[in-house]
C-alpha cells in the first residue's frame, strides 16, 4: 500500500507542478484537451524507446480533464490538464540507475530539459522546451518504477 501511496503522491506533485508552470493562462488560445491527451499518451509511449524492450507498462492513473485551478499559479479558472502514470514492470531493480541514465539521455536528445533530479536515480523530472509538457521517472524504495506524463494547463476547447 505504501508503494501505491508514494506513486500517487508523486503523480499529484507532477500534476500540480505542471499546473504551476502554466503562467496566468489568461485568455490566450491553447491546444485542446483532446490534443493534450493525445500528446501525453504519445510522450508516454515514445519514451519507452529508452527502456529495455521487455518492460511492461501498467496504467496506474489517468486524468483526461484534470482540474487546473491551482491557486498558486494565478491562472484563469476553467483550464484542464491531461496526465498518465504508468508503473513499469519486468525490469531488474538493481539496474534502476541505468534506467534513469538512459531516460535522461533520451529526454535531453528529444527536446526536454531537466527540472529536478533529486535524489539522483530516484526522481527525474523534465519539461519539453517546445510545448511545456512534463514527464517524471520515479523509483520507490520497493524497486518500483513509474513514468508520468503531464500536459500544461489548457482550455478544454482551446479557447477561454
Amino acid at each position: 500500500m505504501r508503494a501505491r501511496s508514494t506513486a500517487l503522491t508523486t503523480m499529484c506533485v507532477a500534476v500540480l507542478a505542471a499546473s504551476a508552470a502554466c503562467g496566468d493562462g489568461g485568455g490566450q488560445p491553447t491546444t485542446t484537451a483532446a490534443e493534450a491527451n493525445r500528446r501525453v499518451e504519445e510522450y508516454a509511449v515514445k519514451v519507452r524507446e529508452a527502456l529495455p524492450a521487455n518492460a511492461k507498462y501498467d496504467l496506474y492513473a489517468s486524468e483526461e480533464h484534470g482540474d487546473c485551478s491551482d491557486p498558486s499559479d494565478n491562472g484563469a479558472k476553467g483550464r484542464v490538464i491531461a496526465s498518465r502514470s504508468y508503473q513499469v514492470r519486468g525490469l531488474p531493480a538493481d539496474r534502476i540507475p541505468s534506467y534513469f541514465d538512459a531516460l535522461r539521455a533520451w529526454w535531453q536528445s528529444h527536446g526536454f530539459r531537466v527540472l529536478d533530479n533529486t535524489p539522483p536515480h530516484e526522481f527525474l523530472w523534465v519539461e519539453n522546451t517546445g510545448d511545456a509538457f512534463r514527464m517524471t521517472l520515479k523509483a520507490n524504495s520497493d524497486g518500483e518504477l513509474f513514468v508520468i506524463a503531464t500536459s500544461p494547463c489548457v482550455w478544454p476547447d482551446g479557447t477561454a
